[in-house]
């Protein structure tokens, strides 16, 4: 499995922003639109959600920053998907940009 970090910078406040993100993640467009099979695991007093499967492991925690939050996303995939490695990268910070807009 190989190992990469994704982080983000949102003006909304941690609540809202875990509120937005887990909404996302548990819809249709989120995780189970890469992998139906990806257990979803929401952790809301820690504001951390989790999400593995056979292709790749994910932990989400938010934190504050000022007068927003901070997004820290921590993915692990299989070799296989190795060289969509970038790919992935651009699409989760697409995915916060589109979902955590003040």
């Amino acid at each position: 499995m190989a190992k990469f970090d994704v982080n983000y910078e949102s003006t909304l406040s941690p609540e809202l922003t875990f509120e937005k993100l887990k909404s996302f993640i548990s819809s249709a467009e989120g995780i189970k639109k890469l992998d139906d099979s990806a257990k979803i695991e929401v952790q809301e007093k820690e504001k951390k959600i989790t999400a593995k499967s056979k292709q790749f492991s994910a932990g989400i925690a938010i934190q504050p920053s000022g007068t927003g939050s901070k997004v820290s996303i921590s993915v692990d995939i299989s070799f296989l998907l190795l060289p969509f490695k970038g790919k992935i990268q651009a699409t989760l910070q697409k995915m916060l940009e589109k979902n955590l807009v003040g």
